[in-house]
């Protein structure tokens, strides 16, 4: 969320975690059954309407939760975006 990217979060037990606030505001497309892993995913790749949807969801999430944004989520981001350059 923090480098401004949809994101999907997997529940396939039920452990409590549909409680938690970053499910219950939407910030991450939520898959809760396996059988709809794939379509879920297929949709989230072809429509830029859900992207974006959960981006800006996403960007409120950190606004919201996420403590000294201007430091520490920056720097995060960065070494995120080292790994996932690392990784390509």
């Amino acid at each position: 969320m923090i480098l401004n990217k949809p994101t999907v979060t997997i529940l396939p037990d039920e452990q409590g975690y549909e409680l938690t606030p970053v499910i219950k505001t939407n910030s991450t497309l939520s898959i809760s059954d396996v059988d709809t892993l794939e379509t879920n995913l297929i949709n989230l790749f072809n429509d830029e309407t859900l992207q974006s949807e959960l981006i800006k969801r996403g960007n409120q999430f950190v606004e919201n939760f996420f403590a000294h944004k201007g430091n520490s989520s920056n720097i995060l981001a960065r070494f995120c975006d080292e790994i996932v350059d690392v990784n390509k």
